[in-house]
């Protein structure tokens, strides 16, 4: 017979609740970095998202003024009064906001249309918690021939 003799643990096995601890805490900071970095891919993807549309806007205005060259060389398209601009301004507010607008300036064949909107969920904050200026306005200007 084999004769085996109960012996106690000197060393505990196991996680003690000040590493569980720590390790929560090590896990939660992580966590809280990759939540950062998804607010400003969410802000990122919504400038970029309406840059987007302020280019497809202004590439449909221009082609609506190639469709009909005479009347945009006599002005029909320099204000948004009537006609095919007055429902591009429109869409325009539309699409990009409350704030959005667009001005169109011709010379001859050359058309410069801009496209200026606000960029709220766009804006950046620095380390201490102020607004950048700048942010919160998207401008863009798309210069052709028509």
């Amino acid at each position: 017979m084999i004769n085996t003799r109960y012996k106690p643990l000197n060393q505990e096995q196991g996680s003690t609740i000040v590493e569980v601890i720590i390790a929560l805490i090590v896990v939660t900071v992580g966590l809280l970095g990759l939540l950062g970095m998804q607010v400003y891919s969410v802000k990122g993807n919504q400038s970029a998202y309406l840059r987007s549309q302020a280019t497809i806007l202004a590439s449909e205005l221009v082609d609506a003024m190639r469709a009909e060259r005479i009347q945009a060389r006599d002005g029909d398209f320099d204000d948004g009064e009537a006609g095919f601009r007055a429902n591009w301004d429109a869409r325009l507010v539309t699409i990009l906001g409350a704030g959005a607008a667009g001005t169109l300036v011709r010379d001859d064949n050359n058309v410069s249309i801009t496209v200026t909107w606000t960029d709220d969920r766009g804006a950046v904050v620095d380390d201490q918690g102020n607004l950048s200026g700048d942010a919160s306005t998207g401008s863009m200007t798309f210069v052709t021939d028509i």
